[in-house]
């Protein structure tokens, strides 16, 4: 796959707007396409060194050829306004975030028009990324861009080997919540249930971990975007708590009638425990003649 390179033939630039665990995995995989800087609220310096991309500043970044907002969706208001007067006029701006119809209206909002706009959510993260993109599924969410810039960007990310999945900003939320967020609402529970390893194997068992395994190092502001930022997502949760106290209440029930049914057999094989014992009769006691 050939280097990305801008009218002068020189490499484009992507500036990475958040550095944390997915900024860093994917500056890890752009760097080799790209001339990849990355910022962060904190000094990553170190950590930028040892991947082999450089650290700048906010506004450096914000200047770049295509710029990636790696950030919470609950920051992403507050670093648009920040990086508006910086972002160059023909600019690709790019969101990565796990829910799509907030972040695109915000940059809709916020970002000069001349700026193209491009949502995508990856379908994976640093654990199940770490054997490689090939394979893995990303969404693709135009929201405003030319025709050229989007067949561009999907050729780009079928060649880094991901499976590009086309989408509007509200349908990729509406089966989000039905399905990543309920996923990681459990894997959420089963993480803070402390479930143990078994001395055996069960498969159900071991997917339930799994899932556990798989969120276990997302960070609660990931966790909260996708379960608060969706506007989809409350109602699967409400019926997925409604589902668990059905079937919770029909396991009540039927023990009840279990152990009903249970009495009345066990009254109908042993009658003479069900019939009541008389109290012997006692001898009338004779009156002593005087």
């Amino acid at each position: 796959m050939e280097k990305l390179r801008n009218e002068e033939g020189k490499m484009k630039t992507v500036g990475i707007i958040g550095f944390g665990n997915f900024g860093q995995f994917a500056a890890s995989h752009l760097k080799e396409h790209l001339d990849v800087s990355v910022s962060d609220a904190h000094d990553v310096s170190i950590a930028a060194k040892k991947i082999g991309v450089k650290a700048v500043s906010l506004e450096q970044a914000a200047s770049c050829d295509i710029v990636i907002l790696a950030v919470p969706v609950q920051q992403m208001e507050t670093i648009l306004s920040q990086i508006k007067p910086h972002v160059k006029p023909d600019a690709i701006v790019i969101d990565v975030a796990s829910v799509k119809q907030r972040p695109a209206a915000l940059m809709e909002a916020i970002l000069p028009k001349s700026v193209q706009l491009i949502g995508t959510h990856p379908l994976f993260g640093p654990q199940s990324g770490k054997d490689g993109l090939k394979g893995l599924q990303i969404a693709l969410c135009p929201i405003r861009a030319d025709a050229n810039t989007v067949v561009k960007t999907r050729a780009f990310l079928s060649e880094l080997g991901l499976e590009v999945i086309d989408m509007t900003p509200s349908k990729h939320d509406q089966w989000m919540a039905r399905t990543q967020a309920v996923a990681h609402l459990v894997g959420r529970a089963a993480k803070e249930m402390d479930l143990p390893a078994a001395p055996f194997k069960l498969a159900t068992y071991d997917a339930l971990l799994a899932l556990r395994n798989l969120v276990k190092d997302d960070s609660d502001a990931l966790f909260e975007t996708i379960q608060n930022e969706n506007p989809d997502a409350a109602s699967q949760r409400e019926k997925l708590e409604r589902k668990m106290l059905e079937i919770e209440s029909r396991l009540a029930d039927s023990k009840a009638k279990k152990e009903e049914t249970r009495a009345v057999q066990s009254k109908e094989s042993n009658p003479a425990k069900t019939q009541k014992i008389k109290p012997p009769l006692s001898k009338p006691v004779k009156k002593k003649q005087a």
